[in-house]
């Protein structure tokens, strides 16, 4: 993994950023394979979820290891549309490795923006949002089609398909109508 940090702990003043004066950020490429992270052995990438949690579970054990000067920092997990779904996986192993006593960490809270938790509930406002904001030419146009990833998607869940499909329908662009 690829790991970059921004500390106020390890910079002099005149490197000070406006993000890190009052925080310590955490970069981290995830899952390994994601961003510019990447592993020699195509067996070492995270198969499911609690692999990816494990994974940064370990990490972050490495770290607080080497630096434990953070194991006494306040620690907040953030996670932003897909990565908000695994950041509130990854602060439940967290939290189980911290109760175990495998991490000394200050686990404080986990922010989600725009978390994709819930593909069903999400794709079922896709239709309603688009009927609100879009021209009338084209609403209807694109309720209809939001509406059918909301099926299909209804539709994979009951076969046990949901990672699959999720997959290639939001690599599927909805017709705009415009050329």
């Amino acid at each position: 993994k690829r790991v970059y940090c921004l500390s106020r702990l390890q910079m002099s003043e005149q490197q000070f950023y406006v993000q890190v004066h009052f925080a310590n950020l955490l970069f981290v490429d995830n899952p390994v394979g994601a961003g510019y992270s990447y592993v020699t052995n195509d067996g070492a990438y995270a198969r499911n979820e609690s692999q990816i949690a494990d994974d940064l579970v370990a990490l972050l054990s490495v770290f607080l290891t080497k630096l434990p000067e953070f194991q006494v920092v306040p620690l907040y997990i953030f996670g932003e549309s897909y990565g908000g779904k695994m950041a509130a996986i990854f602060a439940l192993a967290l939290n189980k490795a911290v109760s175990s006593g495998q991490i000394r960490c200050q686990l404080r809270g986990v922010v989600l923006g725009d978390g994709w938790l819930s593909p069903i509930d999400s794709t079922a406002t896709w239709g309603p949002y688009l009927y609100t904001m879009a021209s009338s030419s084209l609403c209807h146009c694109k309720a209809r089609q939001t509406s059918g990833v909301h099926m299909a998607l209804l539709q994979a869940l009951a076969m046990g398909e949901v990672t699959l499909i999720v997959s290639r329908l939001l690599c599927q662009p909805i017709d705009t109508g415009h050329t």
